[in-house]
């Protein structure tokens, strides 16, 4: 009706120049309001998608493993856990020598095994030994290895593990099959005696079995950067002069960053930047680790790229926004599906059991480890699952990941799981 009246009085109009005013009058009232609505739409429609983000994508954590030949052709995205593990390290043969002489040990290296988590374990507390022959300059000589868990690639994870806590972000499950798998290759004895002028050249190790399953010149990757970061401007005193604020900017969008802090520092975070809270006024760079996107095309790795990413659906989205699970079959199957291990496993069965109750196949049931003692008088959600994997050596390890994402969902249970 109004439309219609507004027409007719445009229509009495006798003066051209009248319309044509009251024309662009319209025009750039109209435009002004359309654009306003425009500005409105999207600030609605960015604030329901950052609502339904899954933030736990924010900072995802992978690893991968390559042959250090092949390092220099991996896509740049991904970096050594250990820093300078690219490069080849040259063993110091008379080192090695004086070692030995000495009734001492001797490291040569690192080995990735390639076998199954129990396996893995096995090594671990047995430390079996492996004869080896030494080649020398006069002869051949015989001697004894024993793997030793390397233990800087947990402490590395470990220090990422802490850094998220300092940093006030929820830690949550990794895939850690990787950094479980790496070993020293130390010699321990030498059985014939050394001579004075024999030089050590090089060693070869005889793993009989094993020998397919313990890789050597393997380096592991993740997608974290370690970087320095110059902050903005001078540190600021803070009104309860104990601390001080160091800030740099950051793209929202793009960009995840985790500040390695000392005890009495803390950090906030700001749209377009971060606030470092410290006691210690003076400038210096900032250690940080930046977290890479994955690629979509990855190339040379060995085997592969594990992750913890959550799969990004409308279904996981409203599920996660909610913060609510409905305890059937179906919302526990949507539960391991958004975290993508369906190329390693099947969900085959599951069954609740009470905890007194007398498990025939205990001996393969694996339970999460750090709910164990906590959840141990509370009835069993058990998780049968079949293996599917190609590398069906890190079967096991997926599905202890998977049972540790369900754990966190489902507290009223102690979460176990079987392979069939």
């Amino acid at each position: 009706m109004e439309r219609q009246i507004i027409e007719e009085k445009i229509e009495r109009m006798a003066s051209l120049e009248d319309k044509q005013v009251l024309k662009e009058l319209l025009q750039q009232v109209l435009g002004e309001i359309v654009e306003y609505q425009k500005k409105e739409y999207e600030k609605i429609r960015s604030s329901l998608e950052e609502e339904l983000l899954i933030k736990e994508n924010e900072y995802p954590l992978l690893s991968a493993i390559v042959s250090r030949e092949k390092y220099s052709t991996v896509d740049s995205w991904l970096h050594p856990v250990i820093e300078g593990d690219d490069k080849a390290t040259k063993i110091d043969w008379s080192l090695v020598k004086l070692s030995l002489r000495a009734g001492m040990e001797a490291n040569v290296g690192r080995v990735f095994l390639k076998m199954p988590l129990q396996e893995v374990k096995k090594m671990m507390e047995e430390q079996p030994e492996f004869p080896a022959v030494i080649h020398t300059s006069e002869r051949d000589l015989r001697a004894k290895v024993e793997l030793r868990f390397a233990e800087e690639y947990l402490d590395k994870l470990q220090e990422i593990k802490d850094a998220f806590g300092k940093n006030e972000i929820s830690w949550r499950p990794i895939l850690d099959a990787y950094f479980l798998r790496f070993f020293y290759l130390n010699i321990v004895e030498c059985v014939d005696k050394i001579e004075d002028n024999e030089e050590l050249l090089s060693m070869e190790p005889q793993y009989g079995e094993y020998q397919e399953c313990i890789l050597e010149n393997h380096i592991l990757l993740w997608n974290l950067d370690l970087q320095k970061r110059k902050t903005l401007g001078f540190p600021v005193p803070q009104m309860d002069q104990k601390k001080y604020r160091f800030s740099f900017e950051i793209e929202k969008a793009a960009e995840a960053y985790l500040v390695l802090l000392k005890e009495d520092e803390y950090v906030v975070r700001k749209e377009h930047k971060l606030e470092i809270y410290s006691p210690n006024s003076s400038m210096h760079d900032w250690k940080c680790y930046y977290f890479e996107k994955k690629q979509l095309y990855v190339s040379d790795i060995t085997f592969p790229i594990l992750d913890n990413t959550i799969r990004e659906t409308f279904s996981n989205r409203m599920a996660r926004y909610g913060g609510k699970i409905i305890r059937t079959k179906a919302e526990l199957e949507r539960v391991i599906q958004e975290i993508q291990v369906e190329e390693y496993l099947q969900l085959e069965g599951i069954k609740i059991l009470d905890a007194k109750d007398d498990m025939s196949e205990a001996d393969m049931i694996v339970a999460t480890e750090n709910y164990n003692s906590m959840l141990s008088r509370k009835p069993v959600l058990l998780l049968q699952f079949s293996g599917r994997a190609k590398e069906n050596w890190i079967e096991e390890d997926v599905m202890k990941y998977a049972l540790e994402v369900v754990q966190d969902s489902y507290y009223e249970f102690q979460v176990k799981g079987i392979l069939l």
